[in-house]
């Protein structure tokens, strides 16, 4: 009580709050995370391929890696609470994921433009 009487005659207070994320909201970020660095691992994977000769530059390579792109736009809008853009795993994981997969798409599309064996 004298604690609450001081801060009170002083007008400063002083409070402690707890807060925690459920733990089925923890598990839907960790599995779209998964998602994202899979989804990155496969394009990655793809368009190294396609770049050392191993696979042909197609174009449904090529809709698959961009569609890809513009799928983890919306998978970013799926995290719980809608967090504004800017938040750590936005840092760390998001946006290195889209941009590397956009790199990727783009190689595809330039290997696709060049390919030789175009009939027209």
């Amino acid at each position: 009580v004298a604690v609450a009487v001081d801060e009170y005659n002083t007008g400063v207070t002083n409070s402690i709050f707890e807060v925690s994320r459920s733990s089925s909201t923890k598990i839907l970020t960790f599995i779209i995370l998964i998602l994202m660095l899979t989804g990155l691992a496969s394009v990655s994977t793809m368009a190294i391929m396609v770049a050392a000769g191993k696979r042909p530059p197609t174009l449904s390579a090529l809709t698959w890696a961009a569609a890809l792109t513009f799928a983890l736009i919306s998978l970013r809008g799926l995290f719980p609470g809608a967090p504004p853009v800017g938040i750590l795993i936005d840092k760390i994981i998001y946006f290195p994921t889209l941009l590397i997969t956009l790199v990727c798409s783009l190689s595809i599309l330039i290997i696709w433009t060049r390919r030789e064996d175009f009939v027209n």
